[in-house]
């Protein structure tokens, strides 16, 4: 797949995120979602039941970004 720059401007356009663990789990957790704005380089780390899109989803607190980047894992892509 090439690869395209991506132009972007404003806050919370675009996150790169990624999942971590499965860790020992602590109060019903054993995963973390980091994301990252490439704007602002601002970091969430956020603790998780488990690791697929619906954390995902309910994590865009900050409306739905322009762009999205992650490693393809096969936890986002259905």
């Amino acid at each position: 797949m090439p690869q395209h720059p991506i132009l972007f401007c404003e806050v919370f356009d675009v996150w790169g995120i990624d999942f971590m663990g499965p860790f020992h789990v602590s109060n019903g957790h054993s995963y973390i979602l980091l994301a990252v704005d490439y704007v602002s380089r601002w970091v969430e780390a956020v603790p998780t039941k488990t690791n697929d899109a619906k954390v995902v989803v309910n994590f865009l607190k900050f409306g739905v970004p322009k762009a999205l980047i992650s490693n393809q894992g096969s936890h986002l892509c259905n």
